[in-house]
């Protein structure tokens, strides 16, 4: 109940903030698009997230050029703290309070909570500008704060983390030189991802040979995305109940992300997307041929 709350208080935070958004269930929980896509999942505590998500998420993330993100409100030691960011497997966590002022700023938070503490990204080219007003060199600089004059070289030849304290001493001396994080200063190890089955095997021979970039996804709806304007996803035979179910969801990812979802099959089956069997796919002499037929629908 209490994770179900937090999906409804995160998708009234997106509506107030005019974002555009479907619910999935999967490796993430919500897709939004504004000026940008983000894909959410929604945990009460984060370190319940697990490798398999982040891999799942890092590579739809990739395919749709969209931001990954973590709602939650506690770790298993503590309660996770508002304007604050965290980081499981290269994706940033906060908390839903941190979420509206990040959308309401258009910025992320500027203080990362890491093992050993919280820790900010200093400007190198006002820390330099701003030494240098003061009249103070490397080594003066270094001497009031009680670091090395190695770090001061290091800060003003890169942005870099540094921990907050550290920062807060300089600042009160230079005035404020953090910057506010950017998704691009997490990682995410996309770790590719092989077929689990023969049909997916098959599938994707099918699609490459077609000229289609595909990966597999774990833990989603649909199980292969292609990094063209194509969504691909395959159902198992003895599933045809799910793969219906999973239709809409997909549908609505497809239309939010700008791609086109077709499902491919053992065998023929109804449901709410173009779908294709597999030996009509194998038949197929080229991508555009394909994409005509997805393009009928």
């Amino acid at each position: 109940m209490l994770r179900q709350h937090l999906i409804q208080k995160t998708e009234k935070i997106l509506e107030r903030n005019d974002y555009d958004f479907c619910e999935f269930d999967g490796c993430f929980d919500i897709a939004a698009r504004s000026s940008e896509m983000l894909l959410i999942k929604v945990l009460v505590n984060v370190d319940s997230f697990s490798a398999e998500q982040s891999q799942g998420i890092a590579t739809i993330s990739e395919s749709v050029n969209a931001n990954p993100l973590l709602i939650g409100i506690q770790t298993r030691h503590e309660s996770l703290k508002n304007d604050i960011l965290y980081e499981r497997f290269g994706v940033p966590a906060l908390t839903p309070e941190t979420l509206e002022n990040m959308l309401f700023t258009d910025s992320l938070p500027s203080v990362l909570s890491r093992r050993g503490g919280l820790f900010e990204k200093i400007n190198a080219e006002k820390l330099k500008e701003a030494r240098e007003s003061k009249g103070l060199t490397q080594e003066k600089l270094a001497e009031k704060i009680g670091i090395t004059k190695k770090n001061i070289y290091e800060h003003e030849k890169n942005e870099m983390f540094a921990s907050y304290d550290t920062i807060k001493k300089i600042e009160k001396i230079l005035g404020n030189l953090s910057e506010p994080l950017k998704f691009n200063d997490f990682k995410q190890e996309e770790k590719k991802a092989l077929p689990k089955t023969s049909f997916e095997k098959t599938v994707m021979s099918d699609m490459k040979k077609l000229g289609f970039s595909v990966s597999i996804v774990k833990k989603a709806r649909f199980n292969m995305i292609g990094r063209e304007r194509l969504m691909i996803f395959s159902d198992a035979e003895e599933d045809k109940k799910a793969a219906s179910k999973n239709a809409p969801y997909i549908k609505g990812f497809a239309e939010l992300a700008g791609k086109k979802a077709l499902a491919i099959t053992k065998s023929r089956a109804e449901m709410d997307i173009p779908s294709l069997e597999e030996k009509e796919l194998r038949k197929m002499k080229n991508a555009r041929e394909l994409i005509r037929v997805v393009k009928k629908w």
